[in-house]
């Protein structure tokens, strides 16, 4: 059997999300979702702004991967309790990752959803994503959804053919 957790980096703890870190966890965001250095890249004053909706809630749903003082992995959760549904999302830095960081971040999320008495954890894997996969997989989870991301690239847009009312 393949287990990562003996591979752990000792210095690695988690713990909850503190507004301090507004800065150090937008650039691990960016990092994570590869938008460094794109047009799509969140400033620090875009992650206030994300989270600070009621919905999110940081200080109680977003768990950090600490190195040594250094962000290297989150697990981020919202709660849609009204239909018994937590979805979470996250990663670990590429620097940090098979060290068990990964796993220890989505058993967190299930200990929170369990202690919100949540029915479904929804966890966003993107699908070239093998060692989060390999994860969930082994963590007792399975594919229920899969989504296309899609983009326009170039200069003008196809003339849209909607009805008068839109």
């Amino acid at each position: 059997a393949w287990q990562r957790e003996q591979h752990m980096s000792p210095d690695a703890r988690i713990r909850k999300f503190n507004w301090q870190d507004i800065g150090s966890f937008t650039c691990l965001f960016n990092e994570i979702n590869e938008l460094t250095d794109s047009g799509q890249a969140y400033d620090i004053e875009l992650m206030r702004q994300f989270l600070s909706q009621p919905s999110c809630q940081p200080e109680d749903n977003c768990y950090l991967a600490d190195d040594d003082g250094s962000l290297v992995g989150f697990a981020m959760m919202a709660a849609e309790l009204q239909i018994g549904r937590i979805v979470a999302s996250g990663g670990v830095s590429a620097t940090h990752r098979n060290k068990g960081i990964g796993r220890r971040l989505t058993r967190c999320a299930v200990e929170h959803a369990t202690g919100l008495k949540a029915s479904v954890l929804n966890i966003q894997v993107p699908s070239k994503a093998e060692p989060a996969s390999h994860i969930m997989a082994s963590e007792g989870f399975s594919v229920v959804r899969s989504y296309w991301q899609m983009r326009w690239e170039g200069d003008q847009a196809p003339a849209s053919n909607l009805p008068d009312e839109f």
